[in-house]
């Protein structure tokens, strides 16, 4: 009796497991069609949602989302209306959304997922072109030149730029900005990234005031010219400006003005000790010291800044001191006393001679003058002339035009007063015997110093 109800409830059980799998194959048949031409219940397509949508619905809800105009925000608030009709290469879009359908229609879960697809594309080039034509993105709107402000910095000894109105904008980044506004639905592009334009010009400043030049004076200390002063020769009223022709008159100028009178001594004031003398007395004038060649100057220091190295050297000069020593006049020099009517002639400090000599005729108005000088050159068999006078010297040894020491065999005497009354042209006469030792100790090295001790 046992075994027949067992056998009855198997048989209750299995038919109510067949009713349900009947029942599940109905609901999922249902489904099947419900769902054969559409979407499944949670597609979303590109951030659309296209549950229970056929492939026409879902494509023309899509392509309604293009839009076709959109405005790009500039900087200050400047609006421009993109007509997007011009630069969308439309995209068929059924294929896709068919292939979607397809591969959904495989699956036994009836629910959707995300999807993402390019609803339409765009032609790149029609789109640059639109860009291209828009005020904002045009150079001399962007790049105002004239608001560019050069500054010098101290510290870097070098040039810098602000440019607070100037700027300019990458085409790619704005093409970029814009593709993706329309791609992602959005209402609208603002336009955040602004360079700052990059000028050549604070290179090539930088490139001229790179360079150094470092002076040796004469007086042993040394000038330094370097940025902290040729930056100072682009100033354009309130900005910086290169100009060649005003560097070219900066560069004379700071020549001419400022390096030469730090380097020439022509003629300046010095101490001298006398010879039989307990004292010193101030000498000046005479074409002795340091003379700047400008014309050489100008053209060493114009390739030392080109070259941009730093350069420390001396002055290109005419005439150079023989000595630092004894304010320039050194160990070795000719020395006259017009009072005296002495010449002594040193070499390393020692005196080798010491002669008489008849200076310039103080009556006549032919005084020599007083000075420390060059020696301009020496000459043996010399022909000395003048308005009145052809004269013949053994040994002749000009260092003021026409004024030099030479021998005189028409004199019989020298020194005392002979000058005031009777003396030369200008010249120094001496005896010829000391006139030979001067002529073979003298050189140009030596200079020749000429004064009145009383």
């Amino acid at each position: 009796m046992k075994k027949k109800v067992n056998k009855k409830q198997r048989k209750f059980c299995f038919l109510i497991l067949e009713v349900i799998i009947l029942a599940l194959c109905l609901l999922y048949l249902n489904a099947k069609i419900k769902y054969e031409n559409v979407f499944y219940t949670g597609t979303v397509i590109n951030e659309f949602d296209c549950s229970k949508m056929t492939v026409d619905e879902a494509r023309l809800a899509l392509e309604d989302k293009k839009k076709n105009k959109i405005p790009i925000i500039f900087k200050g608030d400047e609006i421009y209306i993109l007509d997007c009709s011009k630069i969308y290469k439309i995209k068929n879009l059924q294929q896709e959304l068919e292939n979607i359908k397809i591969e959904q229609n495989k699956k036994i879960i009836f629910h959707g997922e995300k999807y993402q697809i390019n609803r339409f594309s765009f032609n790149k080039r029609k789109l640059k072109k639109e860009l291209s034509s828009i005020k904002q993105m045009q150079k001399d709107y962007m790049e105002k030149k004239s608001n560019v402000v050069y500054s010098y910095d101290n510290k870097e000894k070098k040039f810098k730029t602000s440019c607070k109105d100037s700027y300019y904008l990458n085409m790619d980044y704005v093409m970029e900005k814009v593709i993706n506004a329309l791609e992602n639905n959005n209402d609208s592009v603002l336009i955040t990234k602004y360079n700052k334009p990059k000028t050549k010009k604070v290179d090539e400043f930088n490139s001229k005031i790179s360079s150094s030049v470092t002076y040796k004076l004469p007086n042993g200390k040394e000038y330094v010219l370097d940025a902290d002063i040729l930056h100072l020769w682009f100033k354009d009223g309130d900005n910086y400006a290169y100009n060649e022709k005003k560097w070219n008159e900066q560069l004379e100028k700071f020549v001419s003005d400022d390096l030469k009178p730090l380097v020439e001594t022509v003629g300046k004031t010095r101490k001298f000790k006398l010879t039989g003398k307990d004292e010193k007395i101030s000498i000046e004038g005479g074409n002795y010291g340091y003379s700047l060649d400008v014309e050489a100057e100008l053209k060493q220091l114009s390739t030392d800044l080109k070259n941009q190295k730093s350069v420390k050297r001396q002055p290109i000069y005419k005439t150079k001191e023989s000595s630092l020593k004894n304010d320039g006049i050194g160990n070795s020099y000719v020395e006259l006393d017009i009072s005296r009517q002495k010449v002594w002639v040193y070499v390393d400090g020692n005196l080798r001679v010491e002669t008489n000599c008849v200076t310039g005729c103080v009556a006549r108005g032919n005084d020599t003058p007083t000075g420390i000088y060059f020696l301009t050159y020496k000459q043996k068999d010399a022909i000395l002339k003048g308005a009145n006078y052809r004269s013949h010297v053994n040994y002749w040894m000009p260092f003021n035009g026409n004024i030099g020491l030479h021998d005189a065999t028409w004199r019989r005497t020298f020194g005392g007063d002979i000058y005031l009354t009777n003396g030369s042209h200008g010249c120094v006469n001496l005896p010829l015997y000391k006139a030979k030792e001067v002529y073979g100790l003298i050189d140009k090295t030596m200079p020749i110093i000429v004064y009145k001790s009383e």
